[in-house]
């Protein structure tokens, strides 16, 4: 079933949410607080790849360090 074939029907006495028909899921329809949503998890994926970036960065140094260290 399309996208475009789906049936909502409105929740009572809840603005925001519609019932799909079909799977009688309850669904959002608020979009601005799904673009938040959306948002803020690729701000902490960003904030998690960094992390990870800086973690090998250090890992990196730490090995370097320890060859010079063996030298003396």
């Amino acid at each position: 079933m399309s996208a475009r074939n789906k049936k909502y029907a409105t929740v009572e006495n809840h603005n925001g949410y519609l019932r799909d028909l079909n799977s009688k899921a309850i669904v959002s329809n608020d979009r601005t607080g799904y673009d938040v949503f959306v948002a803020k998890k690729k701000e902490k994926q960003d904030m998690r790849d960094r992390l990870d970036r800086v973690e090998s960065t250090l890992d990196q140094i730490l090995a370097k360090l320890e060859k010079v260290d063996h030298l003396k």
